[in-house]
């Protein structure tokens, strides 16, 4: 009972805060226009701000940043991406959606879901292990997605959206939020207490509001042609990435915030700007909008068994 209600804990408030989203767009209290500006807003003010505010608030203990422990991540990211471009394309044989696919299975929603459930489960102290982690990831995703999403559509990668997709990493609002934030530590800089209050409030609106936005926009429609697919995807997202890559881990000795860090890259809902990415490099943005709702609504059941589950051996 224990284990069940740590579990419940950590991932159901989540989804009950999507569901306000959800509810205030089909009550029409909300539109469109409302979730794209908070997106806008989350993305370029409030997330930033609370990244900035994890990585600063580590200042103080300089034994936190385990660089195995990102590479595991990155590393295991990169491997499993080299594999499904082997396999997917032997599976799918629509171009279109190869990419899509592969984009879905191993890009995560990890910047809405980590925080929350990191501090739900384990407090503000141990941040640590995603503000270590969200630095990487970021641009390690949008690279991936970029070479997945451009090599078979294209047969080869598109140059210009290579570049593009560069320039928009380097002024990724949160990669700067975090190099900021590192700068500040390396030159042992103190914000003033005034600044950092304003900050914490500005941050702590950051998580509520994405969420809020994040129900509002999803939308299950036309599935039929597309179900097959949508179930391929959504196992590989929320089962296969984390059985592969959480037992390495583990195996290294790895336990608690760490673990549960990791699990919220692997195993949370596909990312939201997937979508996007796919409907501007020509791909199939139907089934990107589709892979994204769903896995949000399984992530529900998935995300609660494999926090019981992780629990319940030792390992969270």
């Amino acid at each position: 009972m224990e284990n069940f209600l740590f579990s419940i804990n950590a991932i159901l408030p989540l989804f009950m805060i999507m569901a306000i989203g959800f509810v205030l767009k089909r009550t029409k209290v909300a539109n469109d226009a409302f979730f794209y500006i908070a997106n806008k807003i989350s993305f370029k003010l409030l997330l930033p701000v609370m990244l900035f505010l994890n990585i600063y608030d580590t200042r103080t203990r300089e034994d936190i940043y385990d660089a195995r422990y990102v590479l595991i991540a990155a590393g295991g990211i990169v491997i499993v991406t080299a594999l499904l471009m082997i396999i997917i394309p032997k599976l799918v044989p629509d171009k279109r959606k190869i990419g899509v696919i592969i984009q879905g299975i191993v890009r995560s929603n990890f910047l809405l879901f980590a925080v929350p459930v990191v501090r739900n489960m384990f407090g503000e102290e141990e941040l640590w292990t995603t503000s270590s982690l969200l630095p990487v990831i970021v641009p390690l995703f949008n690279i991936l997605a970029v070479i997945v999403l451009s090599v078979y559509l294209n047969e080869g990668m598109h140059k210009g959206m290579l570049k593009k997709t560069i320039l928009d990493i380097i002024k990724n609002p949160l990669i700067i939020g975090s190099l900021v934030s590192y700068g500040i530590i390396f030159l042992k800089i103190e914000i003033s207490e005034v600044l950092y209050t304003c900050m914490k409030d500005i941050a702590g609106m950051a998580t509520p509001l994405a969420l809020i936005s994040l129900g509002g926009t999803l939308k299950f429609s036309s599935i039929r042609e597309n179900m097959k697919y949508i179930v391929m995807t959504c196992f590989g997202k929320l089962v296969m990435m984390p059985a592969l890559i959480l037992p390495v881990a583990i195996a290294l000795g790895y336990r608690g915030s760490t673990i549960g860090a990791l699990l919220a890259l692997l195993g949370s809902p596909i990312a939201v700007s997937s979508y996007v990415m796919s409907e501007q490099s020509g791909n199939d943005g139907e089934l990107a909008a589709q892979l994204i709702a769903f896995s949000t609504a399984a992530s529900v059941v998935t995300m609660f068994l494999w926090i019981f589950s992780l629990r319940s051996l030792g390992y969270l």
